[in-house]
């Protein structure tokens, strides 16, 4: 995936992975990004009611924010 000039507000897409008895469940979200830490080259991704931390390695950029 692509973490080139990922900003705050921007929407991005990254992958989910769920626990189901002996296997595991893998599905890609459309998320709205929060806050950025380029520091730890991680960011923080609002989805629904939940919060989830990535590494900028692995969002997609989907959507820019608007300026």
């Amino acid at each position: 995936m692509n973490s080139i000039n990922i900003n705050e507000g921007d929407k991005v897409e990254f992958v989910l992975v769920r626990r189901i008895g002996s296997g595991y469940q893998i599905s890609k979200r459309l998320g709205k990004v929060l806050r950025v830490d380029t520091e730890n080259g991680s960011c923080s991704i609002k989805y629904g009611k939940k919060m989830y931390a990535r590494k900028l390695d692995n969002v997609e950029l989907v959507k820019r924010a608007a300026s």
